[in-house]
């Protein structure tokens, strides 16, 4: 009964001011019909959640000869152990993933970024540790060196680094830290004990400091803007924010996975892409089956121009369900090829012939750092050597031994056989 008396009000007072002013009335009530379509045309835009816009604003791809130029630098360790470290010059950012194989790698390191037309101002934008294995991690800690202000030769503790981004876990047998918080290193290796104390130095100098699951999401990648269309990206992986115990919630109608499958450190691994305007890089760290996996199901991967070899070209990683998203153009491999350091038999050790098989569907276009021996550990000498891939207007391959590919190698003609699509 209020609500109907109301009402009646309301149309009254509407008769009283179109009778005092008809001109105001009319303006009054368009101006209100056309306040209501806006609001209704432009509720989805304004009230959705953000995440959403992109169905209304779809990214621009644009041509790579319209970005800036980014080049990726392939290091040798300096010694007989495989390892892994890139630098990376994106725009005007200097960006070094991993400072393998070993502790004395650090001198081997800094000697190669000191270089002239490097890193000139003794700062690193961003450092990428991409887990807790000795060959990746070491070269951050370095040795003692009475020389130096800080007293170790560490890449932590020499350089000014703006950003740091490392793995979530350390996981080895029973032991499990967080990486974030790791209130106790009990269990953990030296080699970690001595990286988290140069993270902590580094921390203490101005680093702002990460772990990956901090930055991205299973929705939300996490992006840097390294310059003209020139995007660095760390991609979701299920070891961001799962652990061992946690392996089987990947499973699905495609594929079946089991706690005895899990590496305790590798699958842990920070990826990364780099996007140069419609151009793409991939880089997995050490990440195995499970994680590769991950990558394929939580993210749109597309073809690369570039891909790093995952775990050094071991017959674990670099597999089928990754390679047949990223179809890779050019492939790195930070390695000592023929080194029987990680393998039993010949024919696993890296680059493995199971990797060449299933990279040979996609290209022959495979470089490896480092040349080791079968007999003896010790012995090391350079393949390709330093290997640097820029791209600016094409591709530009400069190694400091040689440009052969492994397939014309003599270690490979003797060692390895040609796959059907290498003949």
């Amino acid at each position: 009964m209020a609500k109907k008396n109301v009402n009646k009000k309301i149309i009254k007072e509407g008769k009283k001011a179109f009778k005092k002013s008809p001109l105001a009335f009319v303006f009054l009530f368009v101006s209100l019909i056309c306040i209501g379509f806006s609001l209704f045309t432009t509720y989805d835009y304004f009230i959705e959640p953000k995440i959403n816009r992109q169905k209304y604003e779809p990214e621009i791809i644009y041509s790579a000869l319209d970005a800036d130029p980014i080049s990726f630098h392939f290091l040798e360790a300096g010694n007989a152990n495989t390892g892994d470290c890139v630098y990376i010059k994106a725009g005007e950012n200097d960006i070094l993933i991993d400072a393998g194989s070993r502790a004395n790698s650090a001198a081997t390191i800094s000697s190669y970024l000191n270089k002239e037309g490097r890193v000139e101002d003794n700062k690193l934008e961003y450092v990428i540790a991409t887990h807790a294995h000795q060959d990746h991690i070491a070269g951050f800690s370095g040795v003692n060196d009475p020389n130096n202000k800080s007293n170790k030769t560490g890449i932590l503790y020499n350089y000014k680094v703006d950003n740091l981004i490392d793995f979530s876990y350390y996981e080895s047998g029973s032991t499990l830290i967080d990486n974030k918080n790791p209130v106790s290193l009990d269990g953990a290796t030296e080699v970690y004990k001595k990286y988290v104390e140069a993270r902590n130095y580094a921390i203490d100098n101005g680093t702002n400091w990460k772990v990956a699951s901090e930055l991205t999401t299973v929705n939300n990648n996490y992006i840097v803007e390294l310059g003209k269309n020139l995007k660095m990206e760390v991609l979701y992986n299920f070891f961001y924010d799962h652990t061992k115990k946690d392996i089987t919630l990947l499973n699905d109608d495609n594929v079946k996975f089991s706690s005895s499958k899990f590496s305790d450190q590798n699958d842990y691994s920070v990826c990364l892409r780099f996007i140069q305007g419609d151009r793409e890089f991939l880089f997995t760290g050490d990440a195995e089956e499970a994680s590769e996996y991950s990558l394929t199901k939580y993210n749109k991967l597309n073809k690369v121009s570039l891909f790093k070899a995952g775990h050094h070209g071991s017959y674990t990683a670099s597999g089928n369900a990754l390679l047949e998203k990223i179809q890779p153009s050019l492939v790195c491999v930070c390695c000592c090829a023929g080194n029987t350091e990680y393998a039993k038999s010949n024919e696993r050790t890296f680059p493995a012939q199971d990797f060449i098989d299933r990279i040979s569907l996609y290209t022959d276009k495979v470089y490896v750092t480092t040349l080791g021996d079968f007999k003896d550990k010790s012995k090391y000498t350079s393949m390709n050597g330093n290997i640097v891939v820029t791209f600016k207007d094409k591709p530009l391959i400069e190694c400091s031994n040689n440009n052969t590919l492994l397939k014309d190698t003599e270690w490979f003609k003797s060692n390895r056989s040609m796959p059907k699509n290498w003949q």
